[in-house]
C-alpha cells in the first residue's frame, strides 16, 4: 500500500525542521511526502530543500506564487499525492515514531474503512504537555458516543470534531473530498470527515499519536468547545444552543444543508461514473435524512421568526401547529420555547439576545 503524506507550511521555519523529521523517521516509511507552501517569506523553503537533500523519502516541494490559504493550499496538496492512503499533517507538530505504523494497519484489515483519526497530545511550544488531550476539547465522551449512536453525520456537520494533523483516508475519494468548498467556521479536516462519513467507515483512534503544538504564530489551534457547552444538547436544540438568536441559527442550518447537497450530488456522481455502484445504498441514504432534516428545521426557525413578530393572540394557532407537529421538541427547546415564543413582546422580540 502506497503512503503519501501531504504537508501544508506557511513561515513555518521555526518548527518545520522538528515535524519533518518526525515524519521522515516513522517507525513505517512513508512512500511519498507532498510539501505545498503558501508563499512563505522566511526561510521555509530552504530548510525544506536542505532536508530533501538527504532524506530517504522522496519530498517534492512546491511553492504557491501568490497565497491562495491554508485550506485551499492543502487542496493542492492532496491533488498532488499519488498514494492509496493520505496523511494530512500541519507544519508545526510532532508526529510519535509509530503513527503510521499504527494507523496503516487498520486500512490493510478493512476494505470498508475510509478515514482513521487519533487523539493527540497537547504541549506548548516546547513540546512541554499541558495536561490535556485534544479530544478532552474536540471529540468527548459524549460526542464519542453521539458518534456511535447514528447521529455520525449531524455531528460532522457541526464541525470541529475531528483534526486533520491527526487523520488519514484512502485517495479513491478524492472526487467526493475535492474541490474543498469555502464555508466560513468549517475548514478542510471538517470536509472530509463529513463528506466521507456517508460511504465508509470511520475510526476513531484513541492513542495520543502526534503531539498537537500549541503557540501564538499558528494559523489553526484549538477551539475549546468543552466544559458547559459541550453537555448540551447539540441536537435537540441546536439552534439556540450554538447561535443564540434566529438569524445565526438559520445561517448555520443553511450552511449544513449547502454542505450535504455538496456531498449528495458527489455521492450520486461517484456511484454512477467511478464506483460501478460501490456506494453502500443504506449510508448514503442518511445524507438524504438529514437534508430532510435540516430543510424542516430551517422552516421551523423561520417560522418562529414570523410568529414572534405577530400580536400574542394571533401567534396561538402557529405555536399550536409547530407543538402538534413535534418541531419544538425537534428543533428547539420543546415546550419552553414555544411558551417564550407566546408571552416575548414585539420589542423585545426583535432585540432579544437569547431564546
Amino acid at each position: 500500500m502506497i503512503i503519501s503524506v501531504a504537508l501544508c507550511t506557511y513561515n513555518g521555519s521555526k518548527y518545520i525542521s522538528e515535524q519533518l523529521w518526525s515524519v521522515i523517521n516513522q517507525s513505517q516509511h512513508v512512500n511519498e511526502i507532498i510539501i505545498c507552501d503558501d508563499n512563505s517569506t522566511d526561510n521555509t523553503v530552504s530548510i525544506i530543500q536542505k532536508i530533501a537533500e538527504t532524506s530517504t523519502i522522496p519530498i517534492k516541494l512546491v511553492k504557491n506564487e501568490s497565497q491562495v490559504g491554508f485550506i485551499k493550499n492543502f487542496e493542492k496538496a492532496i491533488t498532488l499525492c499519488e498514494g492509496e492512503i493520505i496523511f494530512l499533517s500541519d507544519q508545526d507538530d510532532v508526529w510519535m515514531p509509530k503513527k503510521i505504523e499504527t494507523i496503516a494497519k487498520h486500512f490493510y484489515n478493512s476494505e470498508d474503512l475510509g478515514l482513521v483519526f487519533s487523539d493527540a497530545e497537547i504541549v506548548d511550544e516546547n513540546l512541554k504537555s499541558l495536561g490535556q488531550s485534544l479530544w478532552d476539547i474536540s471529540f468527548t465522551e459524549r460526542n464519542r458516543h453521539l458518534f456511535e449512536s447514528g447521529k455520525k453525520i449531524r455531528l460532522l456537520n457541526a464541525g470541529y470534531i475531528l483534526t486533520g494533523a491527526t487523520m488519514a483516508f484512502r485517495a479513491e475519494i478524492k472526487s467526493i473530498i475535492l474541490p474543498i468548498p469555502e464555508q466560513k467556521d468549517f475548514i478542510h479536516d471538517a470536509w472530509i470527515g463529513l463528506a466521507i462519513s456517508g460511504i465508509y467507515r470511520i475510526l476513531p483512534l484513541p492513542e495520543q499519536l502526534i503531539k498537537y503544538r500549541q503557540h501564538s504564530l499558528q494559523q489553526m489551534g484549538i477551539i475549546d468547545r468543552s466544559s458547559k457547552e459541550q453537555k448540551k444538547d447539540i441536537f435537540l436544540n441546536k439552534a439556540i444552543q450554538r447561535n443564540n438568536d434566529f438569524e445565526k441559527s438559520l445561517d448555520t442550518y443553511k450552511s449544513e444543508l449547502q454542505r450535504l447537497k455538496i456531498i449528495d450530488e458527489r455521492y450520486k456522481k461517484f456511484n454512477s461514473r467511478e464506483s460501478g455502484g460501490k456506494i453502500n445504498v443504506d449510508l448514503s441514504n442518511l445524507v438524504t435524512e438529514e437534508i430532510r432534516y435540516l430543510v424542516e428545521a430551517i422552516f421551523h426557525i423561520n417560522k418562529r421568526m414570523m410568529l414572534i413578530k405577530k400580536n400574542r393572540l394571533r401567534r396561538i394557532p402557529g405555536i399550536m401547529a409547530e407543538l402538534t407537529r413535534g418541531r419544538y421538541k425537534k428543533y428547539s427547546n420543546g415546550l419552553r420555547s414555544a411558551v417564550k415564543d407566546l408571552i416575548l413582546n414585539k420589542e423585545i422580540s426583535e432585540n432579544m439576545e437569547s431564546i
